[in-house]
């Protein structure tokens, strides 16, 4: 095992070469955006990626406190999951009432690389070509139907 200072400077290394990775990357519009600060622009909805030592995640998250809302943005989801997994090649999780760490009653989107480790250096390869494939094709999917997500809340 990892002490902690081991684990921050692994986990701030990693990060780091994510960030550099995405950042050559522009966007569906050709534009240069912060990948790991995905602008969504809906309240309460987050793009979030996670990694630990069983597997890397992408995740939706639809973190409305107003179950209404949430469940309003959940079904328009679900109205566009023909073209969002048409658009983005790994198979999604659709889990409508999820939890997170927070304990907070969610609604999430993932996807998952399974038998990858933030821990294994050999890995990450894998990991940053997952998050940038994933993210990439999740922006082309945003880039067309994001508006009619937008117009439901905001």
């Amino acid at each position: 095992m990892f002490s902690k200072e081991e684990r921050k400077i692994i986990n701030t290394t990693f990060w780091g070469n994510v960030k550099k990775a995405l950042n050559k990357i522009p966007d569906a519009e050709g534009k240069f955006i912060q990948w790991l600060n995905y602008p969504l622009k809906i309240k309460d909805v987050f793009l979030r990626l996670t990694v630990d030592n069983q597997r890397a995640v992408i995740s939706l998250d639809i973190q409305s406190s107003d179950e209404g809302v949430r469940a309003l943005i959940w079904e328009q989801l679900e109205e566009l999951r023909k073209a969002m997994e048409s658009d983005v090649t790994y198979p999604a999780v659709w889990d409508k009432n999820a939890v997170n760490n927070a304990d907070q009653n969610i609604s999430q989107i993932r996807w998952e690389l399974d038998n990858v480790s933030l821990y294994e250096s050999k890995d990450e390869d894998k990991i940053i070509n997952f998050f940038s494939t994933t993210l990439k094709q999740f922006d082309a999917f945003y880039a067309e139907f994001g508006d009619v997500l937008k117009n439901l809340v905001n």
